[in-house]
């Protein structure tokens, strides 16, 4: 999908903590060294990304995930500095929206569906994303698939 983005509304956090080695989301506080249940290695906890988006192409728009470096490369924040502001109770989200709204992206959506209190749930997560200007540089091959 290609489309000009913005902030989704309502989001209280930017970031999870997850395992260091597989990525895997984890809840324990970032810092803890622990063995992950995910990929079995003893692993520190750090802080990953996680900012909800709308993608708009001019004919709807569709509300997604976009995580870690795809999505640092957008904002002007990283993980930790989102974990810092959260622990510090700062607030980044007009600035995250400033940043977001100068950007279109190519990228390629993941649907799945999970349970939430007993009810199936649509989700929608970015699984590889490139601005517009990254794009010029993709085989088209990949882009039309």
């Amino acid at each position: 999908m290609t489309g000009k983005i913005s902030l989704s509304p309502g989001q209280q956090k930017f970031w999870f903590e997850a395992c260091e080695n597989c990525q895997k989301a984890i809840n324990v506080d970032v810092g803890w060294v622990m063995r992950c249940a995910s990929c079995k290695e003893e692993s520190r906890v750090v802080a990953r990304t996680r900012v909800g988006i709308a993608v708009d192409d001019g004919t709807g728009s569709i509300n997604t995930v976009i995580f870690g470096l795809d999505a640092e490369k957008l904002i002007p924040f990283t993980a930790l500095q989102f974990w810092e502001a959260h622990t510090e109770e700062l607030n980044f989200s007009a600035e995250l929206a400033s940043a977001l709204g100068k950007h279109a992206i190519v990228c390629f959506i993941r649907y799945y569906e999970s349970d939430y209190q007993g009810r199936k749930e649509a989700k929608y997560n970015i699984v590889k994303a490139y601005t517009t200007e990254e794009s010029a540089h993709i085989p088209m091959a990949i882009t039309t698939a």
